[in-house]
């Protein structure tokens, strides 16, 4: 009975970017002990079937391989029986982060940045989900919006994406004391608050006359009908808003 050795050359090749399934494994079969047809199988370390070809000499591949533990089988018609354990490896992956959530004024510019867990070498490009492109952008936003952000690096490898959220500060309202009415000689005390915006807020007051006051709070003596307007401005680009109220002076008939 002839019962000739097998023949064969067993390569496998590795994924070239994380998460991908690219790995390979290659059969070169010059003879089996019987010279006949043979099954060759690749099965996960637990023993699932993942791919088995029927073929009678030459070259086979099993492609699309995850990372993973596998095992080569080789069966021949002379039921003759061979197991050989191969690995399929990744490069360890590398995570993407986006600039932590951030708040800014109506009107104002926030600046994102995202960073690599560690350097690939090579060319990095970095895209996020609003079309810009680089490491860092800079976006202006009317409502809170979330923004993605993946890296391409060597290979043509991509990293998953990573998030950060910008958010806004409410609009800014000025709030004052109500107007008054006073005698001819009095002193008067007005006030001024601010909700919203970014504090410390500025205040900053005008009259009728042209006087400026600037505080929270101003004491006046007014000498007669007295408009008092109050801009509030706060500690950034938000636009500023003004508020007004008056002032009357008691008025007597000689008897």
């Amino acid at each position: 009975v002839d019962r000739r050795q097998r023949q064969m050359c067993i390569r496998d090749s590795d994924n070239s970017c994380p998460g991908i399934s690219e790995g390979q494994l290659e059969v070169d079969i010059a003879s089996t002990t019987y010279g006949g047809g043979y099954d060759i199988s690749v099965v996960t370390s637990n023993g699932v079937l993942i791919d088995q070809i029927n073929n009678s000499a030459g070259s086979s591949t099993f492609i699309n391989l995850p990372n993973g533990n596998y095992v080569f089988q080789l069966e021949d018609v002379g039921t003759c029986f061979e197991e050989q354990a191969f690995y399929v490896g990744s490069p360890a992956a590398i995570v993407v982060t986006a600039s932590p959530d951030t708040t800014i004024c109506i009107n104002g510019t926030a600046t994102l940045a995202a960073e690599l867990s560690e350097d690939p070498g090579g060319v990095i490009n970095y895209y996020w989900s609003n079309s810009d492109e680089g490491q860092s952008i800079d976006v202006q936003v009317d409502q809170i919006m979330t923004f993605s952000v993946f890296a391409e690096y060597a290979n043509g490898c991509l990293t998953e994406a990573d998030e950060v959220s910008v958010f806004q500060y409410e609009p800014l309202l000025a709030i004052t004391t109500d107007g008054d009415v006073i005698c001819l000689g009095d002193d008067v005390e007005f006030s001024a608050g601010a909700e919203g915006g970014l504090p410390p807020y500025n205040y900053n007051w005008t009259d009728t006359y042209g006087v400026t006051y600037i505080g929270e709070v101003i004491n006046t003596q007014p000498i007669g009908y007295t408009e008092y307007c109050v801009i509030v401005s706060d500690a950034c680009e938000t636009d500023p808003v003004e508020e007004c109220l008056i002032c009357l002076l008691y008025t007597s008939d000689a008897a």
